[in-house]
């Protein structure tokens, strides 16, 4: 595929492409240069593409995906052991591609203790950076979008290069 960037990038900003259901094993190639791959089927995987991504002329996007055959197994499966609709390699979701800051949030995950009245967050954040830095970190829930119902205090964590966990632990008042 060939594509020419239509995205506002500043300063350090990070450009990375995210795509979804490549089934099954997947090599990822941007220009000529192997940027990333991603072993599995539904899911969304994400490659940082920053510095195989050109401005000045028309990008070639190229996904070599395949499955895996009988006498070759890739993880443990075969085409023998695929669903039918697995069977053939497939790109089964659209590609995005869009920039984020050198530090930025990855992932998140939430979990509700009814036992003690408790949400605990976990903030993946990613540092594409060449050095650790310090970022302030917060959470609050709202209502529709509306009225605040909990507001953490913020915090500043030491983020390294890389992805860091962060966890944050909201209280639910009159539990």
């Amino acid at each position: 595929t060939r594509f020419k960037p239509d995205l506002e990038v500043n300063g350090d900003d990070r450009v990375y492409l995210q795509l979804g259901g490549v089934c099954y094993q997947s090599t990822v190639f941007l220009n000529g240069i192997e940027v990333g791959g991603h072993t599995g089927a539904y899911g969304y995987f994400t490659i940082d593409v920053t510095d195989a991504i050109k401005y000045d002329r028309p990008n070639i996007l190229a996904v070599y995906a395949r499955t895996g055959k009988a006498s070759s197994p890739i993880k443990g499966l075969t085409t023998d052991s695929l669903p039918v609709w697995n069977a053939v390699p497939a790109i089964g979701q659209a590609a995005y591609l869009y920039a984020k800051p050198q530090v930025s949030i990855a992932d998140t995950s939430v979990v509700p203790s009814c036992e003690d009245g408790t949400i605990a967050l976990t903030v993946t954040l990613r540092n594409a950076s060449d050095a650790e830095t310090q970022v302030s970190l917060g959470a609050s829930i709202r209502e529709n979008g509306n009225s605040l119902v909990i507001d953490s205090e913020k915090t500043t964590v030491t983020v390294p290069v890389g992805e860091s966990f962060h966890r944050i632990s909201l209280e639910v008042k009159n539990f």
